[in-house]
């Protein structure tokens, strides 16, 4: 049996698809002869960030050396690479350990601050030399690892195109409004601030937006998105739920009319498969993996990122233009016709372990 430590960034419910996609992958492992171990550093809010990273480079080196055999995979969630580093240079050091990682999206296209941005690279970069192998989440992905020098026999692709819900049912709410759904972390990479001014611009539409997701993540952007909305007079059009449960967020997915996501960088984006499962029209940038599932004039609408009026052109075409949004939404179904379920792609996962790990 292969023993498999996991190394997240939180031990508690997903609260974004990357880690969604890391739950599915352990919970098929656990539930299929693998031996797993899943680590998470211990909360520790108002601690100075180089104080917390630097104790909990020695967390994670303590406590995978208590776990660690000689037949022991290290899987990584990349996102952790400024807290794993230590820990990975002894790993290489001359341990048998083999160090796997998970990579969603290149962690710093988190950070506004051009200097930090050249910083993360850097430790990024080192990060990555010090893998055995990385699983990309999307052919996008695999061509940022190209493009930062791994070689490509190291660089693996799991697609999380999957969804639990092959057949859902619609029950739109059909009371004279069009209702528009967002489903992401509130943060900048997300966009949502564009999304309010793009609403800003459609005054005479029809159209209601629903935000879905953790506004406590980065709460000061939300914070300041929220404020915005209000400030703008869009309060009861830009509808902020916050973080939901699953069930509750099935039911916006039944009752929209449309999904919505101006993402300024994209891994993958799981929602949107779930919004092309449900049949829903597509208003989404055109970065990252966008386009891997989102093909303009077919499934949706694809927009340059930061272009609050280029949003509010395409959400207009999909309020105004019926006959375009039934186009959508028959091209989503069709897409629909290809997903998965979570047991394939974790099957996918475990055979690709089982090959490079052995």
């Amino acid at each position: 049996m292969r023993n498999v430590i996991y190394l997240g960034s939180t031990a508690g419910p997903p609260r974004t698809g990357g880690e969604r996609y890391d739950l599915e992958i352990l919970s098929f492992l656990q539930n299929n002869g693998w031996s797993t171990n899943c680590l998470a550093p211990p909360s520790s809010p108002g601690v100075p960030f180089l104080l917390r990273h630097t104790s909990e480079n020695f967390w994670f080196l303590r406590e995978v050396l208590r776990l660690a055999d000689a037949r022991t995979v290290v899987l990584e969630d990349l996102h952790l690479h400024s807290r794993t580093l230590l820990l990975n240079l002894y790993l290489r050091a001359g341990r048998r350990t083999q160090l796997l990682g998970i990579l969603h999206h290149l962690p710093y296209h988190d950070l506004g601050s051009r200097a930090y941005r050249a910083i993360d690279r850097a430790l990024v970069r080192l990060s990555l030399s010090l893998m055995h192998h990385v699983i990309a989440i999307s052919q996008s992905t695999k061509q940022s690892l190209s493009s930062l020098g791994m070689p490509s026999d190291r660089i693996h692709v799991v697609l999380p195109n999957a969804t639990e819900l092959p057949h859902p049912v619609r029950s739109p709410l059909n009371d004279g409004t069009l209702h528009a759904l967002f489903v992401g972390t509130c943060c900048p990479r997300k966009g949502v601030d564009h999304l309010v001014r793009a609403m800003g611009q459609l005054r005479d539409c029809p159209l209601t937006v629903h935000v879905v997701g953790d506004l406590a993540i980065d709460a000061d952007y939300a914070q300041g998105v929220v404020r915005l909305a209000h400030e703008m007079g869009l309060g009861d059009r830009v509808v902020f739920h916050g973080r939901i449960s699953q069930e509750s967020l099935h039911e916006q997915y039944a009752r929209a009319d449309m999904f919505v996501l101006p993402s300024l960088w994209e891994g993958y984006g799981i929602v949107l498969i779930e919004a092309t499962a449900f049949g829903l029209p597509i208003v989404a940038t055109s970065v990252g993996a966008v386009p891997e599932i989102v093909q303009d004039g077919y499934n949706g609408l694809l927009v340059p990122p930061s272009d609050a009026g280029a949003l509010a052109a395409a959400l207009r075409r999909v309020c105004t233009d019926v006959s375009l949004r039934q186009s959508l939404a028959t091209g989503c179904l069709e897409r629909r016709r290809s997903l998965r379920t979570w047991d394939s792609v974790g099957k996918e996962f475990a055979d690709l372990l089982d090959r490079i790990a052995s």
